[in-house]
């Protein structure tokens, strides 16, 4: 194991941001596709290849309510369908594939999302999902639930005509544990504070951490979260 890699924070964002690109290119040129909670839309570029529409409520600003986590420089562009995830302006059986990542713990009706995802996709179609397993509070106002079990997205998929093809665990505890570690120390205000926190972590504890990720019992009982695929039953 390389020294670097033993003082580096586990990566989350850049594992879930591969698997998701991978999945649009994998879809077959000329279909439709959209990008619900689409947020800043970076998924666009990779979908050039497809009928791209994006949905998003539009008001998050990078301020939030001040408190916790915020995402800095945060700006839409222009939104095809901008209201209520739970509630979209479209005809059944609209879209070829939904993608909805890293969207669900910021809104207040996830069970409602699904369904309504569901209706809007065809017979035979997929919805790509991306959500944390469990995450400590960001973007605030708008953070309703920390995570989603594999159990929750069985269910989900059950009630509404889905079928679940794929499911991954992206990490385990103690990558978990070293990312949430690293970024508890972003929110507190006093440099002094944070700067020696952060030495104290990137020193003492991740090293730690990285080593019974590799050599350790790797439990899948925390990971960062999940990769879905749901499939569209044709028999409806």
């Amino acid at each position: 194991m390389k020294i670097s890699k033993l003082f580096s924070i586990p990566e989350n964002s850049s594992v879930r941001h591969k698997w998701v690109v991978d999945r649009i290119l994998e879809i077959q040129p000329g279909l439709s596709i959209l990008d619900a909670g689409c947020g800043t839309q970076r998924y666009k570029k990779y979908c050039s290849h497809l009928n791209y529409h994006s949905q998003d409520f539009g008001e998050y600003d990078s301020v939030g309510d001040g408190k916790n986590l915020q995402i800095d420089s945060w700006i839409y562009g222009d939104i095809d369908y901008k209201g209520d995830i739970w509630s979209i302006n479209e005809i059944d059986e609209k879209f070829d594939t939904i993608l909805c990542t890293e969207v669900l713990e910021h809104i207040p009706f996830p069970n409602e999302t699904i369904q309504e995802l569901a209706r809007l996709l065809k017979p035979g179609g997929s919805l790509i999902i991306t959500a944390p397993f469990s995450s400590i509070p960001h973007m605030t106002p708008y953070y309703f639930y920390s995570g989603f079990h594999k159990n929750w997205y069985q269910m989900i998929a059950k009630q509404n005509n889905l079928k679940i093809s794929k499911i991954i665990e992206n990490g385990n505890i103690y990558n978990f544990v070293s990312q949430e570690i690293n970024r508890s120390s972003n929110i507190q205000k006093r440099f002094i504070i944070k700067f020696l926190l952060k030495i104290y972590f990137r020193l003492f504890v991740i090293p730690i951490l990285n080593l019974m990720s590799i050599y350790g019992e790797r439990q899948k009982l925390l990971p960062f979260g999940y990769h879905v695929i749901m499939k569209k039953s044709l028999n409806i």
